[in-house]
């Protein structure tokens, strides 16, 4: 059984007098649970077991790690405007392409990820350049200055990007229909993979893949049992993928697309629960410390280490080494299960 995260229908091609700035600036708020008004994954025909392609649309509200996006859509070509952001969320390139994940590939193998971290996208059912120009002018007007990579033109300077994936402005305005990813003569070019066994340190290997993106979003992923028999896989979300909806959409998407494509048939039914909430009471160093065990082996697999130096009116003050893209996802965590946190301050050890 699939994950399948239902919404409203997309309906006909980009209108300009639908876009305005209220949902671009959701995205760029500092907030790893943005809420989509229509992001989606909706099959192209009644889901069913054998639906190994799931179709992806989104209206540029919901910003995902650069890495889940493109696990969570391969297979799909999705042609849309997307803005590319660093560790922080700030936008740091706007483009369109009629290709998003083959565009931010080329980008993540020319940039850092100090510069190229997370994604946003608006989907099109009928790309035009011209439309899909419109909204990269919105997306930049909106920001604070023109994005870094804008200014170096990016897009210019990939030279693959240029040539397979990017629609430049002078492009002409019609392009052509997305191929639907049912077709049979895509399935058919498809190389084959190894196919590995089902078993709890395999599941546990893949999903060491996607666990990075996961933290750095607060959130975190662990396997709860693996029934070979019935081939059943069930996990649990923790932190902030358990508790935010837009963000188990995202884990949802890069987690099962990952799992599938390397167990293939030998992998059935994918469940995901939430972890038990932590017990209110009293901030304390305490029951901050608790939150962060949820993560804290894997913050080590990261090479981060984090403890909780004090707790004092709101503020909690945290003694951290690793990578800066981590903290946020701390600090998300924190915030997320214990709302009486109104600060989180780092000291680095």
């Amino acid at each position: 059984m699939a994950f399948v995260v239902s919404g409203p229908p997309v309906r006909g091609s980009f209108q300009p007098p639908r876009v305005s700035s209220r949902g671009i600036r959701a995205a760029q708020r500092p907030a790893a649970c943005a809420r989509p008004r229509a992001a989606w994954y909706a099959s192209a025909q009644p889901a069913t077991e054998s639906d190994a392609a799931l179709r992806y649309q989104d209206d540029g509200t919901r910003v995902v790690p650069i890495p889940v996006f493109i696990a969570g859509t391969e297979g799909d070509t999705v042609a849309g405007v997307y803005g590319v952001m660093d560790g922080e969320r700030n936008l740091t390139y706007v483009g369109m392409s009629r290709d998003v994940a083959k565009s931010l590939l080329t980008h993540v193998e020319n940039h850092s990820p100090d510069v190229a971290n997370f994604v946003k996208v608006m989907t099109f059912a009928m790309p035009t350049a011209r439309d899909m120009k419109l909204v990269v002018d919105t997306w930049i007007r909106d920001n604070e200055g023109v994005p870094q990579g804008n200014i170096e033109k990016w897009v210019e300077s990939d030279a693959e990007l240029a040539k397979e994936a990017s629609l430049l402005p002078s492009e002409v305005a019609v392009v052509e229909p997305i191929i639907s990813p049912f077709e049979s003569a895509q399935v058919e070019t498809q190389q084959p993979v190894e196919v590995l066994e089902l078993t709890e340190d395999n599941v546990d290997t893949v999903l060491e893949e996607v666990r990075p993106f996961l933290i750095s979003d607060g959130g975190n992923v662990s396997v709860l049992a693996v029934d070979v028999a019935s081939k059943r896989v069930e996990l649990q979300l923790e932190g902030a993928c358990g508790s935010c909806e837009s963000a188990t959409a995202t884990m949802q998407m890069g987690i099962e697309k990952s799992l599938r494509a390397k167990f293939g048939e030998n992998i059935g039914e994918i469940t995901a629960v939430s972890a038990p909430e932590v017990a209110p009471g009293e901030l304390s160093v305490a029951t901050c410390e608790a939150v962060l065990d949820e993560v804290r082996d894997a913050l080590k697999g990261l090479g981060a280490t984090v403890k909780i130096l004090e707790v004092d009116d709101g503020e909690v003050i945290v003694s951290f080494s690793g990578p800066n893209n981590l903290k946020y996802g701390v600090e998300m965590l924190l915030q997320e299960k214990l709302p009486e946190v109104d600060a989180v301050t780092f000291e680095l050890e």
